[in-house]
Formats: structure tokens, sequence, C-alpha cells
């Protein structure tokens, strides 16, 4: 994995509440070896959406996207119940992660020279990779509202 690859501790910063205050353990719901699992998969699905690679420069900016769509995650995926309008905290968390990947991605085409089109709505409508459908198949249900 990348050295932007967020860590557990990074994504519980995005989750306060979550885990009684306390950080992720092998015994939390969801556990660090579950919360690490969808750090690298959105590591993954970042990757595969600026083209493979971030320039060193870009790469806090990758930690940041990547940070969001976990702790996206973890809200949609273990947290479904709480997650009943588009003012739920995985909802907010879900939008912050694609206007960021938007925005990593026309910037690492900027720093290779592509154009990239001037409609910021552009930038957020793309679908994310397989990672929610995976997510999807193996919670049961829709992750996304």
């Amino acid at each position: 994995m990348p050295s932007w690859t967020p860590t557990p501790e990074q994504v519980k910063a995005l989750l306060p509440a979550r885990v009684a205050g306390g950080p992720f353990t092998a015994t939390s719901t969801p556990t660090v070896a579950q919360v690490q699992g969808l750090a690298e998969g959105l590591v993954e699905e970042v990757l595969a959406e600026v083209g493979g690679t971030i320039p060193a420069e870009l790469e806090g900016q990758a930690n940041w996207v990547a940070r969001l769509g976990t702790a996206a995650y973890v809200e949609l995926g273990f947290y479904p119940e709480q997650q009943d309008d588009s003012g739920s905290t995985g909802s907010i968390l879900y939008q912050r992660y694609m206007d960021a990947l938007g925005r990593l991605r026309a910037a690492v085409d900027a720093t290779a020279g592509v154009a990239t089109p001037t409609d910021p709505t552009l930038a957020t409508t793309r679908t994310p990779s397989a990672t929610v459908a995976d997510a999807e198949a193996l919670y049961g249900y829709s992750l996304l509202p």
C-alpha cells in the first residue's frame, strides 16, 4: 500500500462518536482490521479513479480523500440504521468524499497536463469503482441513500 494509505486512527478522527470515543480495536465494531481493510480498498479505488498514480505533491490530498471515503463506508456499512436521510453522517461523508475525489482527479490531471471539464458537477457524478458494490454484497443491502 502507498505511504498515503490512511491509518485507522486517521479515520477515527473523522468519527469521534464511534467506539465510545476510543480507538478501533480487535473487538470494536468495526474492528481495527475491518477499518484497515476498508482504507486499503479506498486507496485502490482512488488509484483507479485517478489513473493509477498519485504524484508525490498530491499524496496529502489523496490521504484526505481516502480518509473521507473510509469514514463514509464505516458509517454506511456498520451503522445503516442511522443512515435514514441525506443529512446523516454517512451521507454527508460520502458526498464530501465524492467531491474531494473529483478535486483530486482534476489535480492529478493538471499535474499530468490533461484537460479536465470546467463544470464542477462533472467531477462528482462518476460512479465509484467496485468497492461500493463489493460492500453492498458483503452487507446484503444498499449502502447509498
